[in-house]
């Protein structure tokens, strides 16, 4: 009788024990991460030997440094933030370029296009 009550008692305990892997996580936006603009319609990244990147961060921080011909290759870094309004439309706001809305085309995990109406568009690749 002892046997069958420790079996019974075990095998309570071991169909009580919950599975966490049906807690489902809420997935990364895809934005998230850091970015080397690789194309631009209003400058030539190329231009400057530096790479002009951005960091999204997961709480909406972004962190930019670019570096444009125009001002003689010299970073300007800020920060600011950025908010997936949803459809792929995006809001960036850093203060080099300011507030941005547009669209993110990810052409791959490691790869977007964002199209803005004020700046025309940006190409970015993963760094």
């Amino acid at each position: 009788m002892k046997k069958l009550f420790l079996f019974v008692l075990s095998l309570s305990l071991i169909t009580a024990c919950s599975n966490d892997d049906d807690v489902s996580t809420p997935e990364a936006d895809p934005i998230v991460g850091t970015w080397v603009v690789v194309g631009a319609t209003l400058f030539d990244p190329a231009n400057c030997e530096n790479e002009s990147t951005i960091i999204f961060t997961p709480d909406n921080d972004a962190n930019g440094t670019f570096y444009f011909e125009q001002a003689g290759c010299e970073a300007e870094t800020s920060t600011g933030s950025w908010e997936n309004i949803g459809n792929s439309s995006y809001t960036v706001s850093v203060p080099v370029l300011g507030q941005l809305q547009g669209t993110a085309d990810f052409t791959s995990e490691d790869r977007f296009v964002f199209t803005t109406g004020a700046y025309g568009s940006f190409t970015f690749e993963r760094q």
